[in-house]
């Protein structure tokens, strides 16, 4: 029972060591190569929050990651695509609980103000700023 326990043990620290090292990779993607490789990335991050407790850490790196790789990109149209992906991204899991206003990277207010002509980074800047609006009320 024991030699069984051990293997159990051995297979979950395996497991947990290949997710770690499989999230690292994400987390490091060059997202400003390729736009459908960047939703991707996204969609599919998206789908192992939902379906996995993985360490807010890792959202906030790759969110990080994404934000400083879509202000790095010189290609106009491109960029812009970028941040409707990125904005959606980030305001999806907070909708959704996955991760909480205070967790957002705090570079993120301002990425949304230096692509505030981009809709999507307009409605997410505002969703961030009602919800300081909304935490303040509160402590009041």
């Amino acid at each position: 029972q024991k030699e069984v326990q051990t293997q159990t043990q051995s297979s979950d620290d395996s497991a947990a060591a290949a997710a770690h090292e499989y999230l690292q990779a994400l987390c490091s993607l060059n997202v400003a190569e390729n736009v459908e490789i960047a939703q991707n990335a996204m969609d599919l991050m998206k789908q192992i929050a939902v379906k996995f407790m993985i360490p807010k850490s890792f959202l906030v790196q790759f969110i990080s990651h994404c934000t400083q790789t879509c202000e790095d990109t010189k290609d106009a149209f491109n960029q812009t695509r970028l941040v409707r992906y990125i904005a959606n991204f980030v305001t999806e899991l907070l909708q959704q609980h996955i991760l909480a206003i205070k967790d957002v990277p705090v570079e993120v207010e301002g990425f949304c103000l230096e692509f505030s002509r981009v809709r999507e980074a307009q409605s997410l800047f505002k969703m961030l700023k009602q919800s300081n609006a909304n935490e303040q009320e509160n402590d009041s």
